[in-house]
């Protein structure tokens, strides 16, 4: 008896010996294709979107792609970046067309943003977001964005630079906001929520192209020194020989075209293309209307979002001298702002309410005396002031240039009313530009790493 049941055990763990190992195998192979099919599939990590310069009834779609992996001589893998663009009569069309013209399936499953062209953005681009949104080959968390210049320009310059990573490169966009709230980072799907929302108007992070060139003087300069040596080298050789006057020749050629090479290859580092995204672009639905500097943007957040962190400098008076100073300064929003809107009189009335927590990063004197409670609401004072100031600029430009609102300053009016029917009676866009705000800041300091007076 305890032979058999011996039997029984010894067969049931080989048996379970065997399913568990043909599980591990049946994982392992399928891992292995995976693997192989990612190698061997082509993402698109991009789209940019232009006016086609030869024909105004089409556009000019470019896709920013990773092709499959290839393998170099040592064995390691090239990842290189390519942008390709077609012309075409619609978005969908150069999507359809992407496949063929790559001789592979493009994978847009990780396409990380679209980009629009200045132009493109200003007649219209609800027809390109809400096409991509109703497609189930993209992630809908890509982002939407506009370039100051040619979105293809600015796809190549990303491409051709080997510091960037491609596949990182977008979050970019949401680590501005985190790190210094010069951007916010727009996906389609909030897009069209802003779109749709009455009272509302969407927005997008704007990106750019900037070119340094400052290395025009010290070219002339530089050939200039080059032309005046080989001119001396000459006359000296005049004196020497026919064949040490050859040789000499030969060696000036050879030093005037080394020191030509260095000089062109000094002007073509001084000379750089800096890619930079920061400040938001402003649509009336979904037409762009103009646009909010990357030194504006921490203050349309204030009123909605929060800033995670803005650093600034303030100018005031000193505390003693009167003399001008910079005091450098980090903050924090961790209360949203408080609203209250009044619409008994002819215009509405809101006042706005921050708190921002402030951390003193520097000062003339490298020292911050917190314990002086007469200096320190001196400087609470001046940093109010300040805020304040700058806030009311960035919300008269929305009054003034763009009438619109792209705070949600709707969302306190509707409290107002008790029917949809009183609230469009109302007309709070009409009524915008004539809005009146009052703005107050509250000021809490935090602590420092500034040597502290006592």
């Amino acid at each position: 008896m305890k032979a058999d049941k011996n039997n029984v055990v010894k067969r049931t763990i080989k048996f379970l010996v065997i399913i568990f190992s043909s599980i591990l195998l049946i994982l392992f192979m399928n891992g292995t294709a995976n693997a192989s099919k990612i190698d061997h599939s082509t993402f698109a990590m991009a789209i940019g979107i232009d006016k086609s310069q030869n024909d105004e009834n089409k556009i000019l779609v470019s896709f920013q792609i990773i092709p499959p992996q290839v393998t170099s001589q040592n064995g390691g893998d090239i990842e290189k970046v390519i942008v390709t663009s077609l012309e075409t009569e619609s978005l969908e069309k150069a999507i359809s067309l992407i496949h063929n013209y790559m001789s592979s399936f493009v994978n847009f499953s990780h396409t990380r943003a679209i980009i629009f062209s200045e132009e493109v953005a200003k007649e219209g681009i609800f027809k390109y977001v809400n096409s991509i949104s109703s497609n189930n080959i993209f992630d809908t968390n890509m982002y939407v964005m506009v370039s100051r210049g040619s979105a293809k320009e600015y796809l190549e310059n990303i491409s051709k630079d080997t510091e960037i990573n491609p596949t990182l490169y977008y979050n970019i966009v949401n680590n501005a906001y985190e790190a210094s709230s010069t951007t916010y980072p727009i996906t389609i799907m909030e897009f069209l929520r802003l779109y749709h929302e009455d009272g509302l108007n969407p927005i997008a992070p704007v990106c750019s192209i900037i070119e340094n060139n400052n290395s025009n003087i010290l070219d002339q300069s530089s050939k200039q020194e080059n032309k005046d040596n080989n001119e001396d080298k000459q006359n000296d050789n005049e004196e020497s020989n026919k064949s040490q006057n050859q040789d000499s020749k030969n060696q000036d050629s050879k030093s005037e075209d080394s020191k030509n090479k260095e000089s062109t290859s000094s002007s073509e580092s001084e000379s750089k293309i800096k890619i930079e995204i920061g400040g938001i672009a402003v649509f009336e639905k979904d037409k762009l209307k103009g646009y909010i500097e990357k030194e504006m943007v921490p203050y349309y957040l204030m009123i909605d979002k929060k800033i995670k962190n803005f650093f600034t400098t303030v100018t005031h008076k000193d505390y003693k001298t009167d003399e001008m100073v910079d005091t450098n300064l980090y903050f924090v929003q961790r209360d949203s702002a408080k609203i209250k809107v009044n619409i008994n009189g002819r215009n509405p009335i809101i006042d706005i309410t921050v708190t921002l927590y402030a951390y003193v990063t520097d000062t003339k004197n490298h020292t911050f005396n917190m314990y002086d409670t007469e200096y320190m609401n001196y400087l609470k004072s001046n940093i109010s002031s300040s805020l304040e100031k700058n806030m009311n600029e960035y919300l008269s430009k929305t009054q003034n240039e763009f009438n619109l609102s792209i705070n949600d300053f709707i969302h306190y009016i509707k409290l107002k009313f008790m029917t949809e029917n009183e609230l469009k009676n109302y007309n709070f866009d009409e009524k915008y530009k004539d809005i009146k705000f009052n703005v107050k800041f509250n000021i809490k300091f935090g602590s420092s790493n500034l040597n502290v007076k006592k």
